[in-house]
C-alpha cells in the first residue's frame, strides 16, 4: 500500500495511529510546568491503548521567549520528552510554531506585529527557530517528521498564494539544510481542500511537502454525508500525489456523548484506512480540568475533547484506538493494495483556481462533491477524484493555449454533480472521452457554462435568459424505461428546498437522445445520449442539490440507485456486493488474499446481503470463519466494522 510506506521507518510499514498531546495538568503551559513522572505516565497510557503516534507541540513564546535565543531549560525538556517516547515506542510529530492553540493565539512579544511570512528580520527568527531545534533532535529515534506549525492561517494570517510557497519553501528548506530524512508538511489544516484560498495552495505546496495533513471538524444535516467527510478528504487530497494524514480530528464532549465519539471515532478510522490515508491523529489525548487557565476559561469546550479523561479514566473512544491497533495487526500493510477506480467525480478548476472575472459558491460546491461522493459510496462504487487542469500563462499575451485534457486512464464513469462550471478544453475532452468508450453523467445548474450542450446530451435547451425554471416543491421523476435495477414505472421523490437559482431546471427539447425518466409535467427529467461507443446521462435538475439541501436527504431519496445504474452501464464491475446503502464497502487485496470492508455509517442497526460468487470467509478481527448457506446476511450495528477475508 504505496500511500502508507512512504512514511514507514526503517523499510517497516506504519499506519499511524494516536492523538494530538498536551500534558492533561497543564495543556499548553506543560514545558513550563514540566512534570516529568506525568508525562510518562500519559505517554505509556498512550501506547497501552495501541497507539504509536503523537503530535506535539513547541509552544513558541516558552521556546524562543526572546529574538534569536532559545530557551535552554525548555529544550532540554522537550529532550526529556522525546527520551520519553522512545522508552515507551511512541513516534512523535512535533509542531514549530505554537503559535495557535485552542481558541487564542499565543504571540511571541518580540514580533511587534511584524509580518509572519515576509518580514526579514521576522524570518531570521524562524529560521533560527526550526534550526535550533532540528539541529539539537534531528537524530532521535521518536521523531517520526516535522510540522511547521499548529493551523498557521490563524496565527499569521491568510495570505497571497506566492508568499506562502516562498514560506512554506524558506522554513523547509531551513530544516532540510540540517535534516534532509524527516519528512516535513505545514500543519496548516490543509483547508485550501474545502476551496479556502488562504494562500497556502496544494498545487505550489505538493512539489515542496512528503505529506499532507487535512484538520477536519465538520457540522452536517445529513448523517451518512457527515460521516462519509473522512474518506471524501483522504481521496481529494490524494489526487496531488503525496500522503495524506488525518492530522486532526474529533469532537467535545460538550457537542456529543461519549458513546457517539466513539462511534465517530471508529468509523474515521476505517474510513480513512480504505480510501487511501496513512494515519489518524485524534484531537486530543485528555480532557483538562483547567477552569481558570486561558484558553479554557473563555473556550470551555476545550476541555472536553480528550479520548481519556482529566482523572485518568479511559473514554469509550480510547478503546477504540485498541481495537483498531489489535486488526491492524493481523493485517500485512506491506501487502495490502488499495482498489483503482473506474469512477471519478469531476472537481472544476474553478474550485480552486482565481479566473478572472468569475465567482462561485465554494461551500455549496464542496457539499455537491460530498453528495456524490456520499452517493456513489452507497451505491458500492469505489469512487476516486479527477481535478481538472487550469488554463494558465504566464505570458500576458500568449492567449491560444492548446493545453491538453486527460482523464485517468483507468476511467470509465466521470459524474459531475450539479456544477457543470469547466473550461471548453474540458468540455472538448468530454465529448471525446464518451465517444471513445466512456460514460459521462452530469445534473444540470442554472446558467452553465457549456458551449457543446446539444452535442453532449442529444437535447436543445429552452432557457429565457437570466429567469429561473422553478421546479414543484415536491418532485416526482418517474422512469419510463428500464435501466440496470430499476424498472420502469419506478417513481423518486424529492423534496425542493432553497433558492429558486439553486434549484432551477433545465426545460429541453429532445433531438437525438433517449427519455428514460420524466416528471410529473412529462418533462425529461433523465436523458442517455450515445455518442460514438459510449454515452451521456444528463438530468435537467440539480439531482445532488436537491438531495444536500434536504435534512437526511440520503435517508429518502435513492439516488444511489441511479448512480448505480448509470456505472453498471459504463461497464463498472461489482463481482462483490453489498445490498444496503448505510454501508461503505470497499475490496483490498493483501497478496493473493480478498479483504472486504463494511462500514455502516448510518446510527441504526442495518442488515444486508453480501452478493459475491464465494461461500466461506474469515472475521479478521474475530478469527472466526464463516459458512454461508444459501443467502450471506450480514448484520451490523450502528456505526459498526466487519472485516472479512473471503476464501
Amino acid at each position: 500500500m504505496e500511500q502508507l510506506k512512504l512514511l514507514g521507518r526503517k523499510g517497516k510499514p506504519l499506519y499511524i495511529l494516536g492523538v494530538n498531546y498536551w500534558s492533561r495538568v497543564a495543556g499548553p503551559l506543560m514545558w513550563r510546568k514540566w512534570d516529568r513522572e506525568k508525562v510518562r505516565e500519559e505517554i505509556r497510557q498512550m501506547k497501552a491503548l495501541g497507539m504509536n503516534t503523537c503530535r506535539s507541540f513547541l509552544y513558541m513564546p516558552d521556546f524562543m521567549p526572546r529574538p534569536g535565543e532559545l530557551d535552554e531549560e525548555m529544550l532540554k525538556r522537550f529532550g526529556e520528552f522525546l527520551n520519553i517516547c522512545k522508552e515507551e515506542g511512541i513516534y512523535t510529530f512535533p509542531s514549530f510554531f505554537v503559535g495557535h492553540m485552542s481558541g487564542e493565539n499565543w504571540d511571541v512579544p518580540w514580533r511587534e506585529g511584524r509580518n509572519f511570512y515576509t518580514d526579514p528580520w521576522m524570518l531570521r527568527q524562524e529560521i533560527a527557530y526550526v534550526q535550533g531545534v532540528v539541529s539539537r533532535f534531528k537524530d532521535e529515534e521518536a521523531i517520526l517528521g516535522w510540522l511547521l506549525s499548529n493551523e498557521i492561517p490563524l496565527y499569521g494570517g491568510n495570505t497571497t498564494r506566492d508568499i506562502g510557497y516562498i514560506w512554506v519553501r524558506t522554513i523547509c528548506e531551513a530544516i532540510r539544510e540540517i535534516d534532509p530524512k524527516h519528512p516535513i508538511s505545514t500543519g496548516d489544516g490543509c483547508w485550501y481542500l474545502s476551496g479556502d484560498d488562504n494562500g497556502f495552495n496544494l498545487d505550489d505546496l505538493s512539489s515542496i511537502l512528503n505529506f499532507f495533513g487535512p484538520h477536519s471538524y465538520p457540522s452536517e444535516i445529513d448523517s451518512l454525508r457527515h460521516s462519509f467527510i473522512p474518506g471524501m478528504l483522504m481521496q481529494l487530497a490524494r489526487t496531488w500525489g503525496l500522503p495524506v494524514l488525518l492530522e486532526e480530528f474529533g469532537c467535545s464532549n460538550a457537542h456529543c456523548s461519549e458513546e457517539h465519539q466513539a462511534d465517530y471515532y471508529r468509523t474515521t478510522f476505517h474510513s480513512v484506512l480504505i480510501n487511501g490515508g496513512c494515519g489518524c491523529l485524534g484531537w486530543c489525548y485528555s480532557d483538562f480540568n483547567l477552569p481558570y487557565q486561558r484558553p479554557y476559561s473563555h473556550h470551555p469546550y476545550e476541555m472536553l475533547f480528550g479520548v481519556t479523561r482529566a482523572d485518568k479514566s479511559i473514554k469509550p473512544v480510547g478503546y477504540e484506538f485498541s481495537r483498531f491497533s489489535a486488526i491492524l495487526e493481523k493485517i500485512d500493510l506491506e501487502k495490502l493494495q488499495l482498489p483503482t477506480p473506474s469512477t471519478y467525480i469531476i472537481v472544476p478548476s474553478f474550485f480552486f483556481y482565481p479566473y478572472p472575472f468569475s465567482w462561485l459558491d465554494k461551500g455549496m460546491m464542496n457539499r455537491l462533491f460530498l453528495q456524490a461522493f456520499t452517493t456513489a459510496k452507497m451505491a458500492k462504487i469505489t469512487t476516486g477524484f479527477w481535478r481538472e487542469p487550469p488554463i494558465i500563462s504566464n505570458v500576458p499575451y500568449d492567449i491560444e493555449l492548446h493545453q491538453e485534457v486527460r482523464f485517468p486512464k483507468e476511467a470509465k464513469f466521470l459524474i459531475l454533480p450539479s456544477f457543470p462550471m469547466l473550461t471548453a478544453p474540458t468540455w472538448e475532452a468530454l465529448y471525446k472521452f464518451v465517444e471513445e468508450g466512456g460514460t459521462l453523467y452530469f445534473s444540470y445548474r442554472y446558467q452553465p457554462w457549456i458551449h457543446n450542450f446539444q452535442l453532449l446530451t442529444g437535447c436543445s435547451h429552452k432557457l429565457r435568459y437570466g429567469i429561473p425554471d422553478i421546479p414543484p416543491s415536491q418532485l416526482t421523476i418517474s422512469f419510463v424505461k428500464e435501466v440496470p435495477g430499476i424498472e420502469a414505472g419506478e417513481i423518486f421523490n424529492f423534496t425542493i428546498q432553497g433558492s429558486p437559482f439553486h434549484t432551477a431546471f433545465c426545460p429541453v427539447e429532445v433531438k437525438s437522445a433517449k427519455v428514460l425518466a420524466i416528471d410529473e409535467e412529462g418533462n425529461p427529467a433523465l436523458l442517455e445520449n450515445e455518442i460514438g461507443k459510449g454515452r451521456v446521462f444528463f438530468s435537467p435538475f440539480p439531482l445532488e442539490q436537491y438531495v444536500g439541501e434536504k435534512p437526511e436527504g440520503n435517508r429518502s431519496v435513492p439516488l444511489w440507485r441511479l448512480y448505480k445504474a448509470m456505472a453498471k452501464e459504463a461497464g463498472v464491475e461489482f463481482p462483490l456486493d453489498f445490498t444496503h446503502p448505510s454501508v461503505e464497502m470497499e475490496t483490498l487485496k493483501q497478496g493473493d488474499d480478498t479483504l472486504l470492508w463494511l462500514i455502516n455509517h448510518s446510527w441504526e442497526v442495518v442488515e444486508g446481503t453480501l452478493l459475491g460468487d464465494f461461500e466461506r470467509a474469515i472475521d479478521i478481527e474475530k478469527g472466526e470463519e464463516i459458512c454461508f448457506s444459501g443467502e450471506k446476511d450480514i448484520i451490523l450495528p450502528k456505526k459498526e466494522i466487519k472485516i472479512l477475508r473471503i476464501l
